[in-house]
């Protein structure tokens, strides 16, 4: 039994048998199958990716338990699979002189200048560059793209590279001009090595360089580029050609803006570069793909018929997001993961939970501290860096430090808040034993507000004492850092430090005591004399190197201030999950305190403070988190027009209550509360008899770092709940049917819309009766794949909230009056206003106009205003311009059409 193959250009790979591996041939499409992205359901988040489709499976390569398949061994479980269109190629199966001709895909190359430098024949293409600092570049005009994958292979008969750097496919990306395009930058040193960066054509950097491990250029050895735009990240890896292509990427970065551009492919010579002129570089099989998909295969049950001649896998992938989600583990405390990533040789959290009878090492190999006496284990949750804590009462707490080579350093620190009232004087507070000159030295408080540090032979021959020294650590939360360093002059250098949370200063006192070594800390004593009392310890590590105290200060202060963009940044980081940004990290919000909690849930807080859209990356297998100010006042990335047949079914607004909350309450966690309320208006609480929609409340609970921040959130909850507009639970575009493929804009736009990007649809009046422009923002969609199909369903929300104002751009920096109205009646034909304002009047300053104003779902373009006190005259340049043909009568409210709005 046979099945019809994909015949859209689809590429389809799964990471097996240590490589990427082509299984498009194998998808059956009985049916079209659907690759979904973002928030398909309008709950307000976006969920994992998800694509199911069947691959004939006659030989039994997909059945993971096939011993004799090609890839047993490697094919299981969350196996990588993801999927592209081609949208053009080149094998170079042709003879050219003087520039490269057009691509295999019809696409036409453009040569930037001396046409004589390229050259194709025999299936491949050259660049000839002549001079030292310079470059030449090939590009394809027609294809411009801004979701795009870009892969070649180049080769250099250069074996040594001498004096200066050689640049072989660098892949230029987002091209607007011959001066304008971003540019991944491969580079060959003089020491045979390959790096690569991000950087523009006008050479500002977005990335750092990075070396390709294990990859040496030899004169033989080809090397395959592949880079990748996606929205504001741009992408890159480089491997030998003969080996298989990396899992993942060498480098990402962020570019200041999406846009789509041309791509091309680029030589060139550092300007110290000394080898024989001119460098030739040859290219081969060049692809030019749009990702669609990237995920994991969650399952791949086989199946076949009672006959045994058809054979199938239905498979299922979903995005990274399922997996983070399942089963995941709850991320350790911010001073916990922190203080596990300095390496120390001995560390105790004390986070162990009430009913534990011992403090657990979370080092391997390391001995739990044995507690003696009464301790209030997880009885204080002060430290906001960390969980609950124990307090000390009669107990006293005693662990080994397993054996390690010394270093001659020894630093012992740990968390402490003492009663306001101290404890005993000359309470010890903490003692570490060394195989140094001294047996043990001792921290202990010396009464009022004092600290001493001792080092001591036993418990009465103390031959080392700071004296005492004012910290006035009482009733404060506090670091405490005891610190010992052989000085290599035969004595140690000691410190005592305290940093208070939050401080930006520590205390700290030193000295030297002649005659002395440190050795290793072999044991860690803590409240020896077991008189500590309510004072609370916790997060207590020794190690064999001296760092400052501030090392992990913003830890400390369990990362408050920092805001959503880069807490989502460092936490995907610190996880392994890669990430992509689009928009401006430092203008997200600030954030409260981390806490405990899953990586999902706490990526979640993040987008929940920002008001921003997390959701998957299509062309990485990692987080991408779209800013709530990127989305604002942005234009359509794909502009439909109805009347034209640009828009595919299902096209049905709805006009319902869904989204509406017009009570909105924001509450900081363990902080305070706001409150925002419509009560005017259409959208207002009042009683729908008295013009309104009645009550809908919601509570929202952020995390935010102060309390001053909720007002303006629950203003801007209000704001997106008060949208007077119908919803758009679908809205599609075919690019398979004959409109759109007759607009080679429109469907290469559609191919780069992404969540959180716009979309409109005009010229819907006919069939609907609306007059304005449908104009929302996508939040997710489904993409159906055929034998001949390719559909794109967008779900969506209304734009017209993120409208915002933007200082110095006349085009959109325009506020509504909202007070004002009709003067007097008008016909359907007046070309003159009488506008009556109560409030603000409108502007008179000819450079405001024309604008659009809005009269009863009417639109009139308005050339110029008069009059330096209500009411104003306005002079019309034109009525009815959405098609809307209608009088009106004297106090109709005179609103902007298109009104911005102050953003969050």
């Amino acid at each position: 039994m046979t099945f019809p193959v994909v015949q859209l250009p689809l590429e389809a790979e799964m990471y097996v048998g240590g490589g990427w591996q082509p299984v498009a041939d194998y998808i059956r499409v009985r049916e079209q199958f659907d690759v979904e992205r973002g928030d398909r359901s309008e709950n307000g988040q976006a969920g994992p990716s998800r694509v199911g489709l069947q691959l004939d499976n006659s030989d039994g390569r997909f059945s993971p338990r096939n011993p004799v398949g090609p890839w047993y061994g490697t094919l299981g479980r969350n196996t990588p699979l993801r999927l592209a269109l081609r949208l053009g190629d080149d094998v170079f199966a042709r003879t050219v002189s003087n520039g490269w001709g057009s691509a295999t895909s019809g696409h036409a190359w453009t040569v930037e200048t001396n046409a004589a430098n390229y050259a194709v024949s025999s299936g491949s293409a050259t660049q000839a560059v002549p001079s030292v600092g310079n470059f030449r570049i090939a590009y394809l005009p027609t294809l411009v793209q801004g979701r795009v994958d870009v892969a070649a292979t180049v080769s250099l008969a250069v074996s040594n590279v001498t004096g200066g750097d050689i640049e072989p496919c660098n892949i230029a990306l987002a091209g607007v001009s011959v001066l304008d395009y971003y540019l991944v930058r491969v580079s060959v040193t003089t020491a045979e090595a390959v790096t690569v960066k991000v950087t523009h054509r006008n050479g500002t950097d977005y990335s750092s360089t990075v070396t390709i491990a294990g990859l040496t250029h030899t004169s033989s050895q080809a090397l395959r580029v592949r880079a990748q735009l996606e929205g504001t990240t741009v992408r890159a890896k480089v491997w030998a050609a003969a080996a298989a292509e990396p899992a993942g990427w060498h480098i990402s970065a962020t570019i200041p803006a999406a846009r789509a551009g041309w791509v091309g492919i680029r030589s060139g010579l550092s300007a110290s570069n000394s080898n024989a002129l001119p460098v030739v570089f040859t290219y081969t099989d060049v692809v030019i793909r749009s990702p669609r998909y990237i995920g994991e295969v969650s399952s791949l049950p086989p199946r076949w018929d009672l006959s045994g001649n058809d054979k199938w896998v239905p498979i299922e992938a979903w995005g990274i997001m399922r997996r983070l989600g399942q089963g995941a583990p709850v991320l350790h405390s911010a001073l916990h993961r922190a203080t596990l990533s300095i390496a120390p040789v001995a560390y105790w959290p004390c986070e162990d939970g009430r009913n534990s009878v011992q403090l657990a090492s979370v080092l391997p190999g390391g001995a739990p501290l044995v507690i003696a006496g009464e301790a209030s284990l997880a009885a204080d949750d002060e430290f906001l860096c960390s969980e609950p804590l124990p307090t000390m009462g009669t107990s006293t707490w005693d662990a080994p430090i397993p054996a390690y080579t010394s270093t001659g350093k020894i630093q012992l620190r740990f968390l402490m808040r003492m009663p306001a009232a101290g404890v005993p004087t000359d309470a010890i507070l903490a003692r570490v034993y060394t195989t140094g000159s001294l047996t043990f030295w001792q921290l202990v408080y010396a009464g009022g507000g004092t600290l001493r540090l001792e080092g001591c032979r036993d418990e009465v021959t103390i031959p080392v004492s700071s004296g005492n020294i004012g910290f006035n650590p009482q009733d404060r939360l506090v670091r405490v850092s005891v610190e010992l360093s052989d000085n290599g002059g035969g004595g140690v250098d000691w410190r005592i430090s305290t940093l208070q949370v939050g401080a930006s200063s520590a205390g700290f006192f030193n000295g030297t005591a002649a005659s002395q070594s440190t050795g290793r800390a072999t044991r860690v004593w803590m409240a020896p004399q077991r008189n500590l009392g309510d004072t609370v310890i916790g997060h207590i590590s020794v190690q064999d190197q001296i760092t400052t105290l501030f090392d992990l200060s913003l830890e400390l202060n369990a990362y408050i201030g920092e805001t959503a963009g880069a807490r989502i940044v460092r936490l995907c980081t610190e996880n392994a999950v890669p990430v992509a940004i689009h928009g401006t990290l430092t203008s997200t919000m600030p954030m409260g305190p981390q806490p405990v909690g899953t990586l999902l849930e706490l990526l979640r807080e993040c987008e929940d403070a920002d008001a921003g859209i997390l959701y998957e990356s299509c062309g990485e297998l990692g987080i991408a988190y779209r800013t709530r100010e990127s989305i604002y006042s942005q234009g359509a990335r794909v502009a439909l027009d109805y009347s034209a047949g640009e828009v595919a079914p299902p096209f049905e607004p709805v006009d319902d209550d869904q989204a509406t909350r017009n009570d909105v309450t924001a509450r900081r966690v363990d902080g305070a509360t706001a409150r925002a309320v419509q009560t005017t208006g259409r959208m207002s609480v009042l009683d729908p008899s008295a013009g309104g929609v009645g009550r809908y409340d919601s509570t929202v609970d952020v995390n935010v770092e102060a309390d001053a921040q909720l007002p303006d959130l629950a203003n801007w909850l209000l704001h997106l709940g008060t949208v007077d507009e119908p919803r758009y639970p679908a809205i599609a575009v075919d690019r398979a049917s004959p409109h759109v493929v007759a607009n080679a804009t429109l469907s290469a736009a559609a191919l780069d819309l992404d969540i959180g990007d716009r979309l409109t649809v005009s010229g819907t009046v006919a069939d609907s009766h609306s007059y304005d422009v449908v104009d929302q923002i996508v939040r997710g969609y489904t993409e159906t794949l055929g034998a001949f199909d390719h559909k794109i369903e967008t779900t969506g929300a209304p734009a017209s909230p993120y409208d915002v104002l933007v200082l110095d751009d006349t085009a959109r920096d325009r506020i509504d009056s909202g007070s004002s109205t009709l003067n007097a009646g008008i016909s359907n034909s007046d070309m003159s206003l009488s506008i009556a304002s109560t409030q603000e009047l409108w502007s008179t300053d000819a450079g405001d106009y024309p604008l659009d104003l809005q009269i009863g779902g009417e639109v009139i373009t308005v050339s110029a205003m008069s009059g330096a006190s209500s009411p104003q005259t306005a002079t019309v340049s034109a009525r009815s311009v959405n098609g809307v043909v209608k009088s009106h009568s004297a106090g109709a409210p005179v609103q902007l059409a298109a009104p911005n709005f102050i953003g969050l």
